[in-house]
């Protein structure tokens, strides 16, 4: 593993972690305000909150939980720049531990509960629904870019000749 390889998961996962942080919190209090129903604001899924048994305790380890999720799954996204892999490779690599992260994530934070099988089979498609619509748009920004780098060496090589 090289230095610049290092620096790219440290700096993706910086970044990560602070967008973890913001997500998780925010949609945790947005699905667990909206399913409780009671008119009270859930800033932590009402289960957790429970079994945490102190509100800012349990705020604390949501926010470090969710920011160490998102800064595992952006810092992994490293592996999209190691060269001897095929994209398909990298993509599958990233997708499954992203998910295993999620789903470990997910259960300890009790946004998901194992013995709810329909639910989480449920966010598995939703989740994977929008890991694969970021991979598309991400495919189709790279193959712009791909043509456009074909178009200006291909002006380059017609220049060139004459």
């Amino acid at each position: 593993m090289n230095k610049t390889f290092s620096q790219k998961v440290i700096f993706l996962s910086s970044i990560g972690f602070s967008a973890g942080m913001l997500f998780g919190v925010m949609l945790t209090a947005i699905l667990s305000t909206a399913n409780a129903g009671d008119g009270r604001l859930y800033v932590c899924a009402p289960g957790f909150l429970e079994s945490i048994g102190n509100p800012i305790l349990a705020l604390f380890l949501e926010m470090t939980v969710s920011g160490l999720l998102g800064a595992f799954c952006t810092g992994l996204s490293a592996v999209y720049s190691i060269e001897e892999w095929s994209p398909l490779k990298a993509t599958l690599i990233h997708y499954i531990l992203s998910m295993t992260a999620y789903y470990c994530a997910a259960f300890f934070l009790r946004w998901l509960s194992p013995k709810n099988i329909r639910y989480c089979i449920l966010w598995f498609f939703l989740v994977t629904a929008g890991y694969a619509m970021i991979w598309v748009i991400g495919y189709i920004a790279d193959r712009k870019e791909i043509s456009r780098l074909n178009k200006e060496l291909n002006v380059w090589k017609s220049g060139k000749v004459q």
